[in-house]
């Protein structure tokens, strides 16, 4: 899993996808998320705001994540 930038403090997660079974990436890629999810609530690091995007308060925040999660 890749993170790309969207918007000004916001980050979305960019899947590499086993185009030869799509169900198995689904189910591992929302694990990681769940666990990315619990790590930001844990740390007060960003905020899930959708399937794959993270918003984040400050520019030290997104650097603080993408340490752990790069």
């Amino acid at each position: 899993m890749k993170w790309r930038r969207g918007r000004p403090l916001e980050l979305s997660a960019d899947f590499e996808t086993d185009y030869s079974n799509p169900g198995l990436n689904l189910g591992r890629d929302f694990e990681i998320l769940d666990e990315v999810q619990s790590w930001c609530e844990q740390n007060s690091c960003g905020r899930r705001m959708s399937y794959d995007l993270v918003k984040f308060r400050t520019e030290e925040e997104i650097t603080v994540f993408l340490l752990r999660w790069s």
